[in-house]
């Protein structure tokens, strides 16, 4: 074969040329030709190149738009291949190409490169290739941008990730061995890294980040362990917020990739320090089969680290977690969560509004898509709505969208109890809710109960059965009558609806219906003098928003059949008179020296609307209405309100007044 003359060249062109995550649009390679260069020889002597269209790197790397590599100084031989003071040119869109050191020899089975400091816009990227041929030991290195860097992972995973500032760091990973006897060791380490997204429901602000991977290939697969940890900033994934500064997060992982595609979880570790930790193992790959562990942790530190954060605005905010410990399990397979527990030990809460508390909670909550443990609740005391609860136990189960009452529960509340023979709900989790409530108020003494909400004190007791209870978009209705015995009579609350009860404004709308209740008891509870004699009526389109009335229809008067006495004290007169905005109207002045008068009806209406009361009584009379109509025996007396609207607020300041009064005499 004739000698190449100095000065020809050789010229190959591939592609495209694509593997192991990399694609080369064209690839063309110029080699000199005729004798070796050596070192003696003329700078001018031509140089070998390497030129590169459309290079797709794997993320965090960008893509680039040329990848030029020439060596001045280019020699090859029977076995060897040299190239010095070589040099890298990249180019990508925004970036100012420089050029990046490059050397390469190959001498047998002996392989050398490097490239040292390749501007790739937001890294620098540097690489190292030493060893036998066989199995080369390769290093990468990536310093610049972390945060930059890692936003282009997600974006190559689908994820749109925004990087701020300028977060300095270094990725820097090492591959080595021979193909089934391979190993990987990576880490990451960087500060200062922030990241958003654009929706504003993922953050990072000020991470100081490390994190290792190590890999090894035994040739039946690849045995992963990993770790991370994350000592300073913020990060935000709605709903949770952690304050990494303050509580520190380690994550590690030891896993098996398996041929074919398994994925296997060996143990898996995510802890904040001083707050919760989670232990995971199981397969991920190719189906998901994973039990979750929670050790018992701090009640008081999880609430106000992750919980209070979530719960800010809401009707839940701002509780008093006392001591007690959360743990709990969990099981997922494809569909998601198939079955999870709730351990709770000796916790303590108190509402900040006062609505509820529980003291010294223990139990076990249990759920599952298709069956679940038996779950049960103990508590040993607690308070709703300033009213006392006793110690009690409550058996249930919770399976797929229902729970139920697996035994009958009683629970103490003043000196009285609620009785839950039955509870069945269904549609937990859907608009839809239904729940079917057997329950009764054993007889609660109404003095207890009338001195727990701050009324005046009542004599007697009070006792309830309530019907089917069904629950939806935050609004309980109850279906049926709901009735309650006191003051020897009865009271039946129909169409009662509550809308968020917990919430920071609970409505309330009920029509309720008054049966024969006994004046005496109730108006000497009231210190409002001295009345015999029956009590019934309406209260129609009862409203009240945060537990105050702010529209009724209200009609309480004598039954036209009672037939018990009916006697009125002077005192009940006046005061009677007071709340309808006027005197007693007496036929002859000796009627004040009787203590007590008979009548015939008494009653009074009220029509609340925009904070005015519109008035009436049991019958109108003279441009006014009958408060106490006189009849029966003498002496009888009647009572006559002229006032058709008086302020709501004025009247309760009236029956405020009517409590306070000693002494009161019909003038």
């Amino acid at each position: 074969m004739p000698e190449a003359s100095a000065g020809s060249t050789l010229t190959l062109d591939a592609g495209p040329i694509e593997g192991h995550g990399i694609r080369i649009g064209r690839a063309q390679l110029v080699l000199p030709l005729g004798p070796s260069a050596d070192e003696d020889e003329p700078a001018s002597a031509p140089s070998a190149r390497i030129e590169l269209e459309r290079v797709s790197l794997p993320p965090p790397l960008p893509a680039l738009s040329s990848v030029s590599v020439r060596c001045g100084r280019w020699s090859m031989g029977a076995a060897s291949l040299r190239c010095a003071d070589g040099e890298v040119l990249a180019r990508a869109p925004g970036v100012t190409p420089r050029p990046a050191a490059f050397e390469l020899a190959i001498d047998g089975a002996d392989v050398r490169a490097r490239l040292t400091g390749l501007d790739l816009g937001a890294a620098r990227l540097s690489a190292a290739v030493d060893g036998k041929a066989e199995a080369p030991r390769l290093t990468l290195t990536l310093e610049g941008d972390v945060a930059a860097m890692l936003a282009r992972v997600a974006a190559s995973a689908g994820v749109e990730v925004s990087a701020r500032g300028a977060a300095s760091g270094r990725i820097r990973a090492v591959v080595e061995g021979r193909p089934g006897r391979r190993r990987l060791h990576a880490e990451l380490a960087a500060a200062a890294v922030d990241l958003s997204d654009p929706t504003g429901l993922r953050a990072a602000e000020g991470l100081s980040v490390s994190a290792t991977l190590d890999g090894a290939d035994a040739g039946a697969g690849w045995r992963l362990d990993a770790a991370v940890s994350v000592g300073a900033g913020g990060l935000y994934v709605h709903p949770v917020f952690v304050d990494a500064g303050t509580h520190p997060l380690e994550a590690t992982l030891s896993a098996r990739w398996q041929p074919g595609g398994a994925l296997v979880v060996d143990a898996a570790r995510v802890a904040q320090a001083g707050v919760v930790e989670l232990r995971a193992a199981g397969s991920l790959l190719p189906r998901i089969d994973l039990a979750v562990d929670v050790p018992p942790t701090g009640a008081t530190a999880l609430y106000r680290v992750l919980a209070e954060p979530l719960l800010a605005g809401s009707s839940l905010a701002g509780l008093d977690v006392q001591g007690g410990r959360l743990g709990g399990s969990a099981r997922l397979d494809d569909d998601g969560v198939a079955q999870a527990t709730l351990t709770i030990e000796g916790l303590t809460v108190e509402d900040a509004a006062a609505r509820f508390g529980v003291l010294g909670l223990d139990g076990a909550v249990s759920w599952g898509r298709a069956t679940a443990p038996p779950s049960w609740l103990a508590w040993r005391g607690g308070a709703l709505y300033r009213l006392d609860v006793g110690p009690a136990r409550a058996a249930f189960h919770a399976r797929g969208n229902a729970l139920g009452l697996d035994e009958a529960a009683v629970i103490p509340i003043l000196d009285g109890a609620v009785e839950l023979s039955g509870l069945e709900v269904e549609g937990i989790g859907t608009p839809s809710v239904t729940a079917r409530l057997d329950a009764a108020l054993r007889p609660i003494g109404l003095e207890r109960l009338a001195a727990a909400l701050g009324w005046p004190g009542f004599p007697g007791t009070v006792a309830a059965r309530a019907p089917v209870v069904r629950y939806a978009d935050g609004v309980f209705r109850v279906d049926g009558v709901v009735r309650a015995e006191l003051f020897d009579g009865t009271v039946e609350v129909r169409g009662l609806r509550i809308e968020e009860p917990f919430g920071l404004v609970p409505r309330l709308r009920a029509d309720i219906d008054v049966h024969g209740l006994s004046l005496e008891p109730l108006t000497r509870a009231l210190s409002f003098g001295h009345i015999s004699g029956r009590l019934g009526g309406r209260i129609a389109g009862l409203e009240l928003e945060d537990w105050r009335p702010i529209a009724f229809d209200a009609e309480l008067a004598t039954p036209e059949d009672d037939d018990t006495a009916h006697r009125i004290s002077q005192r009940a007169v006046d005061n009677l008179a007071s709340l309808g905005g006027t005197g007693a109207v007496v036929s002859s002045t000796f009627l004040r020296f009787f203590e007590e008068f008979s009548y015939d009806r008494l009653g009074i209406r009220c029509r609340l609307r925009r904070g005015v009361c519109e008035m009436g009584g049991v019958a109108p009379h003279d441009g006014g209405y009958y408060i106490v109509r006189g009849g029966g025996w003498p002496p009888r007396i009647d009572v006559v309100g002229y006032s058709d609207r008086v302020d709501w607020k004025t009247l309760v300041e009236r029956l405020a007044r009517v409590r306070n009064v000693d002494d009161v005499i019909v003038r």
